[in-house]
């Protein structure tokens, strides 16, 4: 049996999102990230972090990287959208209008925005 469209389930056509509301979800999702950097480094010892700071000297680059691509990353395969995203009531679609596959969530956590997976209002 053919998987329907989500959109084709609930008798709605395609609509995409304005970009205003996709960069207003990113910029929620920055705060939210730049929030979790912040925590990290008041939460974790300074010493721990210093000592291992000395031995992979691009360790705060490195971490922010993991917390920002973390985040992302859960929310995606957890929730398929972000905060941001479910404030606006944005969710994710393949080309083909239906639910992300977990290969094309693991892209959309890393790429903004590919040929294949687009944002659209729900």
């Amino acid at each position: 049996m053919e998987e329907k469209s989500f959109l084709e389930n609930m008798g709605v056509g395609e609509v995409e999102i304005p970009h205003t509301h996709r960069i207003l979800a990113s910029i929620i999702d920055w705060v939210i990230e730049i929030i979790g950097i912040i925590a990290f480094y008041f939460l974790v010892p300074r010493n721990f972090v210093s000592q291992l700071s000395e031995s992979i000297p691009d360790l705060k680059y490195i971490i922010a990287f993991l917390i920002i691509f973390g985040y992302r990353l859960i929310c995606i395969l957890s929730f398929d959208k972000t905060v941001g995203m479910k404030i606006f009531r944005i969710k994710y679609l393949n080309d083909n209008l239906l639910s992300l596959t977990p290969k094309e969530k693991l892209i959309a956590a890393f790429a903004a925005k590919t040929k294949k997976i687009k944002y659209y209002k729900l």
